[in-house]
């Protein structure tokens, strides 16, 4: 098992339709990096926002959250949870074409003994905005492909910060 070491924890957040593939990916990224995992597919969105995703940022560790993060109103409350616990958000869309969503998710819901209003989620999904951090990856390509963008996208910023005290020390030196 692999350790994902990061300067300050994430929420990730999977955001797309039914049957995108965002809770495959969710869960095999969280076991491949033991990470918490909240599948929310149980649960309602009250109390998983309200009671559950704070109890799990108590631990400091970067979480992953599979559901009620399909509209803008319920992002920014996990935006407003991550300024309390010190937390960045990171937004990970996953698009899949609405046929391959659909037969996914019908699949899904019959193997589970669920009802799901597909046209009706798909209709209520709010794609993130320019001002959210988020990453958008295909629910076709390989788990392997996928975790690679996330992490990219996850510890660029750090490269980044660590390029910018690499060239504070240098000018510091020449001087």
């Amino acid at each position: 098992m692999k350790t994902l070491n990061l300067d300050k924890p994430y929420i990730i957040l999977m955001v797309g339709i039914p049957g995108s593939g965002k809770s495959h990916f969710a869960s095999q990224f969280s076991k491949l990096f033991n990470l918490p995992y909240i599948d929310g597919s149980k649960l309602d969105c009250v109390d998983q926002i309200s009671y559950l995703v704070p109890e799990f940022l108590k631990t400091t560790k970067t979480i992953v959250v599979d559901s009620c993060a399909n509209t803008k109103k319920e992002r920014d409350e996990y935006q407003d949870l991550a300024k309390i616990y010190g937390y960045n958000v990171l937004s990970v869309w996953i698009q899949t074409d609405n046929e391959t969503a659909k037969r996914r998710s019908d699949k899904n819901n019959h193997l589970h003994g669920k009802s799901l209003d597909f046209d009706k989620e798909v209709s209520n999904f709010h794609a993130p905005k320019k001002s959210e951090n988020f990453l958008v990856m295909s629910g076709k390509h390989t788990f392997a492909t996928q975790t690679k963008s996330i992490l990219e996208k996850l510890i660029i910023p750090r490269k980044n910060e660590v390029n910018s005290t690499k060239a504070i020390i240098k000018e510091r030196n020449t001087r």
